[in-house]
C-alpha cells in the first residue's frame, strides 16, 4: 500500500474526528453566530476531506484502489454533517438559502 495514500486517509479521518463534537452541538448553539461558525468549520472539514481524497487518488494504483474508498467515506460523512448544519441554520436560526450559500461560497473559494 502506498504510504502517501495511506497518510491521506488517516488525515481525512482526523478531519472527521476533530469535527465530531461540532455535530453534537448543532441545534443547541446559544446564538446564531455560533451556528454559523459551526457551519464554517464543517465546510472547512469538507474542503479538507476533498483535498485528502484527491491526494489519495493521485497516489494510488490498481493494487490498492480500495484505499480511496476509505478517504471517500470521510468525505461523505462530513458532507452529511454540512447538510445537517445547513438545516440547523434554516430551521433554528431562520437563515435563507442565499445567506447559507454566501457562507459556503466564501469558504469553498478559499
Amino acid at each position: 500500500m502506498n504510504t502517501s495514500a495511506k497518510e491521506q486517509v488517516v488525515w481525512a479521518r482526523n478531519v472527521v474526528e476533530r469535527r465530531r463534537a461540532i455535530v453534537d452541538e448543532l441545534g443547541t448553539e446559544p446564538a446564531v453566530g455560533y451556528a454559523i461558525e459551526n457551519y464554517r468549520s464543517l465546510l472547512m472539514g469538507l474542503k479538507e476531506c476533498k483535498r485528502h481524497l484527491a491526494n489519495a487518488l493521485s497516489a494510488i494504483d490498481d493494487k490498492n484502489a480500495d484505499i480511496a474508498l476509505d478517504a471517500h467515506a470521510s468525505l461523505e460523512l462530513v458532507s452529511e454533517w454540512v447538510t445537517l448544519a445547513e438545516d440547523n441554520l434554516r430551521n433554528n436560526w431562520g437563515k435563507d438559502n442565499s445567506s447559507i450559500n454566501k457562507v459556503r461560497e466564501g469558504i469553498m473559494s478559499l
